[in-house]
């Protein structure tokens, strides 16, 4: 429920900040608008993705101190994985993959994160408030899919569909979550925020 926040703090509240305190002006003096805007993004995009993803390697290196390595086997019962959750045959073939693709899909989901708070910082002035809008979004989304999920029952093959955003950013959550659904999801905050970002930016007179 936190992670929206946590990455929104790494650098999304940058932007808003530049424009409250009027730095952004000295900035786009000093160079053209295009280039501060799009360095703005990347560098708010990497440090949310590096937030999320390297919380997930340093789990990874410090489950690999208490619990003993072993190679899943379909059918002990020791693993949630089924036919209907991501990469689940990676994860039975190839784990150190697995584990990869899911770090790499983290960082995607970070970089979502924080240019949701980029593109909320383009029209608000309070770095706390737009820090506090990935958060907010991904909660609303929560509420609105869990609403979804009760009134119309969405299942493959028995299994109900994920469609919570907050339940897609575990690697093997309880609801089915197809790789088609997690990778849409994402996407769809990446093009949202990013459009929003560049159509104020381009409109943005530095007042």
């Amino acid at each position: 429920m936190a992670l929206p926040l946590l990455n929104a703090f790494a650098y999304s509240w940058s932007i808003s900040y530049d424009r409250s305190s009027g730095y952004i002006i000295q900035a786009v003096t000093r160079c053209s608008r295009k280039k501060y805007f799009t360095a703005k993004y990347l560098v708010t995009f990497i440090s949310g993705g590096i937030v999320f993803s390297s919380s997930l390697i340093l789990d990874y290196l410090l489950l690999s101190l208490f619990s003993p390595a072993y190679r899943p086997v379909p059918g002990d019962l020791a693993s949630s994985m089924d036919p209907f959750r991501f990469c689940s045959d990676i994860f039975y073939q190839n784990t150190y993959l697995f584990v990869l693709i899911w770090i790499g899909v983290a960082f995607l989901w970070g970089g979502a994160m924080s240019s949701m708070g980029l593109a909320a910082g383009m029209f608000i002035r309070k770095h706390i408030i737009t820090s506090m809008v990935p958060f907010l979004v991904f909660l609303s989304e929560l509420i609105l899919s869990i609403y979804i999920s009760r009134k119309y029952l969405i299942t493959i093959s028995g299994y109900s569909v994920n469609l919570g955003w907050i339940d897609m950013l575990y690697a093997a959550p309880a609801s089915t979550s197809l790789p088609e659904h997690i990778f849409f999801s994402i996407f769809l905050i990446i093009i949202i925020s990013t459009f929003i970002y560049v159509l104020r930016g381009r409109k943005y007179e530095c007042l």
